[in-house]
């Protein structure tokens, strides 16, 4: 009974112990605490450089997973079929950098990107890698634009091996949900 006691003790001790080692959430996450509902998104495929870009509806809703996390899950469609992906976000506070993933329903690879947010021009900007269909991978990159806490917009592009420059392959305009709006 005593030993079951003394087990019973250090355990509470410990598990104390391990919570007051858990950080706080980086001050930089407030940054993505502001994305957090409903979002209604126009998007612009760019397929051909050629053509007109290819319009679409979709809805993203962004949730926090405790202090340290942003999920986000995107649905609409691309040229008429079903379209889902999902990423998290967060800040590593050693990279100094914001980091997060990309997965989503027509593709089998995953995309990890890093960056930094720019205060002048409320623009965050992320670099990563990316695979194409073939699995060849190239650069990618993201930048999104806050316009004001109901409106932003993200531009992804792609540097394929031997390119010189960037290529926009997507645009995205978002706006709040009017009964989310704050």
């Amino acid at each position: 009974m005593l030993v079951r006691l003394f087990s019973l003790i250090m355990i509470a001790l410990s598990s104390v112990s391990v919570m007051a080692q858990i950080p706080e959430a980086p001050p930089e996450m407030k940054l993505y605490k502001n994305d957090i509902g409903t979002w209604d998104a126009v998007v612009k495929f760019y397929y051909d450089p050629n053509a007109e870009p290819v319009e679409s509806k979709a809805t993203e809703v962004n949730r926090m997973l405790g202090e340290m996390w942003a999920l986000s899950e995107f649905k609409g469609e691309i040229m008429g079929a079903p379209f889902q992906g999902s990423s998290q976000m967060g800040y590593d506070p050693v990279k100094k950098k914001y980091v997060g993933t990309w997965v989503d329903s027509m593709s089998p690879f995953s995309i990890q990107m890093e960056g930094t947010y720019d205060e002048k021009t409320k623009s965050l900007t992320s670099f990563g890698k990316m695979k194409d269909a073939t699995g060849a991978e190239m650069d990618g990159k993201w930048v999104v634009t806050y316009k004001n806490e109901n409106e932003r917009s993200m531009t992804m592009s792609s540097k394929p091996p031997g390119a010189k420059d960037f290529v926009v392959m997507m645009e995205v305009k978002y706006k709040r949900v009017a009964d989310k709006a704050k």
